[in-house]
């Protein structure tokens, strides 16, 4: 949409706007970063009045669209629950939402490796497909 390679729309998207600013947001992110960086501006963005809590996600590449699976999004506002909490408070409390388990990045990884196909993760070799 932009030189900096996103956009937002509707009521809260100056906030989103801004977050995806604060996050260093770039358009050469994996896929599971930026659905999860997506839901961090879109969860900021409630802040404004009329942005509510439901949220839909959809992936668009050269081979078609494809929605965000529920448990996929799910997986991600457990991982945004965990990782936007503050250090200074304790949460061993019951939680409003479940923490994600602990293999949530291999999850969003495979999540993303079969919309995505075979691309090369930094540190990571290729297997040999005939490509």
């Amino acid at each position: 949409m932009s030189i900096n390679g996103f956009h937002a729309i509707g009521s809260g998207s100056e906030k989103a706007i801004s977050r995806l600013l604060f996050d260093e947001f770039r358009r050469i992110h994996r896929l599971e970063r930026t659905l999860y960086d997506c839901f961090d501006a879109k969860a900021n963005a409630e802040m404004a009045s009329g942005v509510g809590y439901a949220w839909d996600a959809a992936v668009i590449t050269a081979a078609g669209i494809k929605e965000v699976p529920t448990r996929i999004k799910d997986l991600i506002e457990k991982i945004w629950a965990k990782y936007t909490r503050s250090p200074f408070e304790q949460h061993n409390q019951k939680q409003d939402i479940a923490l994600p388990p602990e293999d949530w990045q291999k999850k969003l990884q495979s999540f993303s490796d079969s919309i995505m196909g075979p691309i090369y993760r930094k540190g990571e070799k290729q297997k040999s497909d005939g490509v």
